[in-house]
């Protein structure tokens, strides 16, 4: 039977004789496709008999506007739905006061992975990020827990955490959900307008362009270029455009990550792909 679980005694009596057979699938609710992606990972990870948790948390550590973080949509009804029916046991909706007991929150550093790229434009975010996910993982124990590729770099910064921390929880990612344009699911794609879809569309042109360069052997430069002539139009901002390896650093004649930032309009997308070949500097 699935439940809808609140505070952080009921998550306990909940977990209590588990074990290792938890999962963990930390989101800030708006649950969509890309979400139940990760609840059926999560589900294959602890098999049939074990436990996927759901947290519902939206975390205002994460958000550099207070306006952003009040606006954030939150329907508990509609993802306690979502998550069940895609396979969670438990959908956990703490409160603030349990996951920051304490009035005064001390953030965990995220070091240099969270200060570039989105951790540039948006200073603390990623630490907001290591310090709530450390604290799931204090609260729910789970043997693994599941992200999304989609975004890498909040991946990258989890995994170098647990790695240096020694945490005992193994990170599963799964692949990117798209919508059938190509477009990567977010929730933030409700923020787009019919045109502004349109020009989101560009996004994954543009990487799949950038690939098709890097594999023809195009230079660094060449690949760069050629995914930001695709994404040239007036109604979008580039933020960035790289391509860096696992450490968010200038790769070196190896393989590595196409990252891309812009803004159609008010909204912020982000997005990625994988670029499995050597790569001419």
């Amino acid at each position: 039977m699935a439940l809808l679980v609140k505070s952080n005694l009921q998550l306990r009596n909940a977990l209590a004789n588990l074990g290792d057979k938890v999962a963990l699938v930390p989101t800030m609710g708006a649950l969509h496709q890309g979400h139940i992606s990760l609840i059926k990972l999560a589900r294959s990870k602890v098999g049939e008999d074990g436990c996927v948790v759901v947290s519902d948390f939206v975390n205002p550590t994460q958000f550099n506007e207070e306006d952003d973080f009040s606006k954030y949509p939150r329907d508990i009804k509609s993802d306690f739905l979502v998550a069940t029916t895609a396979g969670a046991n438990i959908l956990w909706t703490p409160g603030v006061k349990d996951i920051y007991p304490n009035s005064e929150i001390e953030l965990i550093d995220a070091g240099y992975l969270g200060e570039v790229l989105e951790g540039k434009d948006r200073p603390g975010h990623f630490s907001g990020v290591v310090t709530v996910v450390s604290r799931l993982f204090e609260l729910v124990m789970p043997k693994v827990a599941v992200f999304g590729q989609k975004d890498l770099q909040q991946v990258l910064v989890i995994k170098n955490f647990i790695r240096e921390n020694k945490i005992p929880v193994n990170l599963a990612i799964a692949p990117t959900i798209r919508e059938d344009s190509g477009v990567a699911l977010s929730s933030r794609n409700n923020n787009l307008s019919e045109n502004e879809r349109d020009l989101a569309r560009k996004i994954p042109i543009a990487l799949a362009q950038g690939y098709d360069a890097a594999i023809s052997g195009a230079r660094i430069v060449d690949i760069r270029e050629a995914v930001r002539d695709a994404l040239t139009h007036p109604e979008i901002k580039i933020h960035y455009v790289e391509l860096l390896n696992d450490q968010l650093e200038t790769i070196n004649n190896d393989h590595g990550w196409l990252l891309v930032a812009v803004s159609i309009g008010n909204t912020r997308l982000i997005d990625n792909s994988f670029i499995p070949l050597g790569i001419r500097n």
